[in-house]
């Protein structure tokens, strides 16, 4: 059976802080290194990671990926963004992201982390079905270059402070 396994890669999630909610405010950019150009200097962004629970397989039903939001700040964050994409696998292009699918998050915004928290999705309330989900295409060519490989999932969000 072809299958293929996962690997997380923690991104840095963009995160604005201030003394309440801001409208249209300039926030962090994340970089695929997980590194940061931040335009709030003194504020930590937020981290996003998750793995896959089992081993994708051509035309098998996609995975839940309860993602792990990690708040850094002294005050709550309140996420409105997060996307989850597949970069490539182990393999190279003998088995690109092509092969894969992604369906985003599917809940309600904002999600909201307490300040110095860490809390899954599910851990906040979301539903299985609300859940990212990877999967992976039943091409109709040959897919044994994708036998277990390494999946890599890049994620990014947005999110801003809540004042206290």
């Amino acid at each position: 059976m072809r299958s293929a396994s996962r690997r997380n890669v923690i991104l840095v999630a963009s995160c604005a802080l201030a003394g309440g909610l801001i409208a249209g405010g300039t926030v962090a950019v994340a970089t695929a290194a997980g590194g940061q150009q931040s335009a709030n200097p003194g504020h930590q962004p937020f981290v996003i990671s998750g793995d896959l629970a089992g081993k994708l397989a051509p035309g098998s039903p996609p995975l839940p990926l309860n993602l792990t939001l990690r708040n850094t700040n002294n005050q709550a964050i309140a996420i409105s963004v997060l996307t989850v994409a597949v970069t490539g696998s182990s393999a190279g292009t003998a088995c690109d992201a092509s092969n894969f699918s992604t369906t985003q998050y599917a809940g309600s915004y904002p999600l909201t982390i307490g300040a110095n928290q860490t809390a899954s999705l599910t851990q906040l309330g979301v539903a299985a079905t609300a859940l990212p989900r990877i999967g992976m295409i039943d091409r109709p060519v040959n897919q044994d270059r994708c036998r277990n490989v390494t999946v890599s999932l890049a994620y990014t969000g947005t999110g801003q402070g809540q004042g206290s």
